[in-house]
């Protein structure tokens, strides 16, 4: 599977599925992962965390990539997430990514993503955990 393909099916399985699942995320991230979101530090585990606090806010996810490149091991995508959260409201991020991989796995996640629609208080979302 190439880097690209491996990023866009994290989305779908991960991002975009209501449902929990750690096996999904250590089948396509390391367990060496960081991430950076707006300059706040995840590793593996605050990830993990983050992920389980995402599924436990949403109702849904809905991911519309409007470009993604790769080249060897780095994939950048600009990308729509809107979450639709359990009390019916609606949030709209507009996220630009540049992923790391390595063995076929997502090792590293620099990202910025700000708040098109929705509240302030959802400013957090992207690293909360």
């Amino acid at each position: 599977m190439n880097t690209n393909t491996l990023v866009l099916n994290a989305f779908k399985e991960i991002i975009e599925s209501p449902l929990y699942d750690k096996n999904k995320l250590t089948h396509y991230f390391s367990s060496d992962y960081k991430q950076v979101v707006n300059g706040n530090l995840l590793d593996f585990d605050g990830f993990i965390k983050h992920v389980e606090r995402l599924k436990t806010e949403t109702k849904n996810m809905t991911l519309t990539v409007i470009a993604s490149a790769a080249e060897g091991d780095t994939v950048f995508t600009h990308h729509n997430v809107v979450v639709e959260k359990e009390d019916g409201e609606l949030t709209l991020f507009e996220v630009l990514a540049n992923f790391t991989v390595s063995n076929s796995k997502i090792v590293r996640c620099e990202e910025l993503t700000r708040v098109i629609q929705g509240t302030d208080s959802d400013q957090d979302l992207g690293h909360r955990h």
